[in-house]
């Protein structure tokens, strides 16, 4: 009921602790009694649990594996195939843990997100049982080994719940309690008397059990009634559920609602396919909302329940029941684990191969490749605190690839997305990005972790003197004007003062740096996923408004007049201050695109693909060289390289520095040289990197009167993925006028960048060679040892 209309019952989510409770209770009694009758066998368990558990989950993940082959994208695919990994794997919560984050996949389009549950209980019983027969086996009493395992689950719990919210929800460190409160009461229960097992409540009167099971039942509906998904759960209020379940499966069978209520045939009949129920309803729910990009109507979720009952009821029926009470459990139980074995692996499959982009349903989009995880550009790899020695702050992006960038982009998330075609090298920016994620880079009215970012910046920008150039980008339009901000005194002030206010002290102190300041305008925000609008979901389009896909010039100006006219009095007050507005590269007379041609702008309804990015910052580039530019815009034509690492080079047994081995060389300027070429006089050697290595390269050019390299860049990307760049601008780190030396300790995977020439006498460049050296740290550390 709360997944597929939440609105009737907000905190309906309890549902699933008052499952833990249940399922602790359920199998803890089985456990319990068959330690005390001597008849516990732990494969024996395992076994149960497989054909109790497997036939269902199997026939989900299959289906929803082939249904996403015919309609998902390639990173829509690829992600349900790593989630196929691990709910085959029962580790689809660590998983989950993993993702989540400021630019996460909404959970409402992960089908298999509800696996996150199972999860954890599976992981629950892969320790309890275990725990519990060894305590018995020891003479150990169960229920203070119970107790213990809830004191210490509650207790991370608690301290989980604000300082790590979403490791809180997903870990089973913190669930635990839940099912050991059910496993508590089953010891409560599973008491010998007279030779049969009864509960220890059987001295509590008839009305007493009847007070609990009212007492139970209203204690959950208050707790679906007053919890909602905006608040911190589970922490503290996961009590209450917990108590409510505790309540009314400790008034036994007897006890009014249990006997009246929980009992009617349709209930148990839909406890019967509860399990299946739970694994149809939300695939189904979320490819429907996958599909068509938008909420589906009351309708077609009514629908969507009654299809899940009917699915689970013929899982239950003709899947579950023959595999988990058939007469042959042996060979059940085997081809049900070589089953969940072969799906593991498919998913593992379509994860490794990028969600297998040659399938039709990709065909129309393959512009989606560009929609890279976002995360890539969008986190902290080192290079700052490397290049600059800044501290990561806590919400903080930092990424930069030269030691002397020109030009720092800050902001929110919006301004790590704009750099991302810079920090791939598919824009020529030298730029680095300092940003917090829904941050304003201000240092008054946002939360002190902000203030700590939007000081780093200026910190930054104060003490890097290549750095003339300051953007200024955030999300815009009605972003704005709902926010409410507070003073320090704690007085609400309107939200176009505070940012005007704001704004102004920041672009004071960065002009007192005798800094350049550039605001530039945000792109429109859409009203979908702009990956919707492709042939391939045309079929679920029939809701779909003619805006969604391109926005009217009317509504983007309803919706950004407050927002300019707040950048209009920065202007005016500061005269200085340039405007850049990066609407006018997605915009025109119709209105503003989502998708150009095979382009898809977007990776979400408002932040920048990789494509969308380097359209942006290609027309910036354009506006910014007419208005003065950079060195990069005065230096003659670039020559770009590239190069693969493979192969180690040679070092001698001393330590000293091996033979290098040319990586690029070229006859003539202004051409790209590097693996592919058709240029016979370029060439590349593959290298294989070893630990514990020193590199060294070396950049040297010449032409037939002498030449010199004006500037390099190098781009070294580590077998790790991370990137760090060092540019030889002012001559920084050139040896002599025409060669140039890096030094770098990371194993290299890649080499790219881009060589600045000045021709001597006008002749074009003859001759660029670059080469790898490379020496044993080990060796060369114990010469030094013994030479001193």
């Amino acid at each position: 009921m709360f997944h597929a209309f939440p609105a009737l019952l907000p905190g309906g989510f309890v549902g699933v602790d008052i499952f833990f409770v249940i399922s602790g209770f359920l199998i803890s009694s089985l456990i319990i009694s068959q330690l005390r009758d001597d008849s516990f066998h732990i494969s024996d368990f395992y076994a149960r649990r497989i054909r109790r558990i497997f036939p269902a989950l199997a026939v989900v993940l299959t289906v929803v594996i082939v249904f996403a082959w015919f309609v998902s994208f390639a990173d829509e695919y690829r992600q349900i195939g790593k989630h196929v990994l691990g709910g085959a794997g029962f580790v689809s919560n660590l998983l989950f843990w993993k993702e989540a984050g400021y630019f996460d996949v909404s959970a409402d389009l992960k089908p298999l997100l509800h696996l996150w549950s199972l999860g954890v209980e599976e992981q629950f019983y892969i320790i309890f049982p275990l725990t519990v027969w060894a305590a018995h086996h020891y003479k150990q009493r169960l229920f203070v080994v119970i107790f213990s395992v809830f004191i210490c689950s509650f207790l991370a719990n608690i301290a989980m719940a604000h300082a790590s919210p979403t490791a809180d929800f997903f870990s089973p460190i913190s669930r635990m309690w839940e099912l050991a409160v059910g496993a508590a009461l089953s010891q409560v229960f599973v008491r010998k008397v007279d030779g049969e097992y009864s509960s220890a409540l059987i001295a509590i009167s008839g009305i007493g059990l009847e007070i609990m099971s009212v007492a139970g039942l209203g204690v959950i509906i208050a707790a679906m009634i007053i919890f909602s998904s905006a608040g911190v759960f589970p922490g503290w209020r996961a009590s209450l559920p917990v108590v409510g379940a505790v309540l009314l499966i400790g008034a036994g069978p007897s006890a009014l609602i249990n006997k009246y209520v929980l009992s009617n045939r349709v209930l148990v009949w839909i406890g019967l396919l509860s399990f299946p129920l739970y694994l149809w309803h939300w695939p189904i729910l979320s490819f429907l909302r996958v599909l068509s990009g938008n909420e589906p109507s009351a309708k077609v979720k009514l629908l969507a329940v009654v299809v899940s009952l009917l699915l689970a009821f013929l899982t239950y029926r003709f899947v579950e029941q023959p595999l988990r009470f058939g007469s042959s459990h042996r060979r059940n139980t085997l081809g049900l684990c070589v089953w969940m074995l072969v799906l593991g692996g498919t998913g593992a499959s379509i994860f490794i191969l990028h969600g297998v982009r040659e399938r039709s349903a990709n065909s129309s989009a393959e512009a989606l490749e560009e929609l890279r995880d976002p995360l890539r550009v969008m986190r902290s790899d080192g290079s700052c605190g490397m290049l600059f020695g800044l501290h990561q702050e806590t919400n903080e992006t930092c990424l930069a690839r030269s030691a002397q960038p020109e030009i720092l982009i800050m902001g929110d998330s919006h301004a790590m997305a704009l750099n991302s075609a810079a920090q791939f090298g598919r824009a020529s920016l030298n730029s680095a990005v300092l940003a917090g994620y829904s941050c304003l880079p201000f240092l008054k009215y946002v939360p002190d972790e902000c203030q700590k970012i939007s000081r780093a910046a200026l910190s930054l920008v104060a003490n890097t003197p290549s750095i003339h150039t300051v953007l200024l980008v955030n999300i815009g339009g009605n972003s704005y004007t709902d926010r409410t901000f507070i003073r320090e005194d704690g007085v609400r002030i309107v939200s176009r003062l505070a940012m005007t206010d704001a704004y102004s002290d920041l672009i004071g102190r960065l002009m007192a740096l005798n800094k350049r300041v550039i605001f530039v305008l945000a792109v429109p925000g859409m009203v979908i996923e702009p990956r919707r609008c492709f042939a391939a979901r045309s079929f679920f389009a029939s809701d779909r408004k003619p805006e969604d896909c391109v926005l009217p010039l009317a509504t983007l100006n309803s919706q950004y007049i407050e927002y300019r006219q707040m950048v209009n009095s920065l202007a005016v007050n500061f005269p200085k201050m340039e405007v850049f507005d990066a609407t006018k590269s997605f915009c025109d007379d119709k209105g503003c695109a989502a998708v150009k041609g095979k382009k898809i702008l977007y990776f979400d309804t408002n932040h920048l693909s990789l494509s969308g990015s380097e359209i942006v910052l290609n027309d910036f580039s354009a506006w910014f060289r007419a208005r003065g530019g950079t060195l990069a815009d005065r230096l003659p034509e670039p020559i770009d390289f590239s190069l693969l690492v493979n192969d180690a080079p040679e070092f001698d047994s001393q330590g000293h520095w091996g033979r290098g081995y040319g990586l690029a060389r070229l006859s003539s300027g202004g051409v790209r040289v590097g693996p592919g070429s058709n240029n016979p006089n370029v060439f590349a050697q593959r290298f294989t990197t070893q630990p514990n290595m020193q590199y060294k390269i070396v950049a040297r050019a010449a032409s037939m009167t002498g030449a010199a390299l004006a500037r390099i860049q190098v781009n070294w990307e580590a077998a790790d993925g991370h990137f760090l760049a060092v540019s030889s601008q002012n001559n920084s780190v050139m040896v002599e006028p025409e060669r140039f030396e890096f030094l770098v300790t990371a194993p290299p995977k890649a080499i790219s960048g881009t060589l600045y020439v000045v021709p001597g006498g006008g002749e074009p460049v003859r001759y660029f060679e670059m080469r790898l050296l490379a020496r044993s740290m080990d060796v060369s550390t114990a010469s030094l040892a013994k030479s001193q």
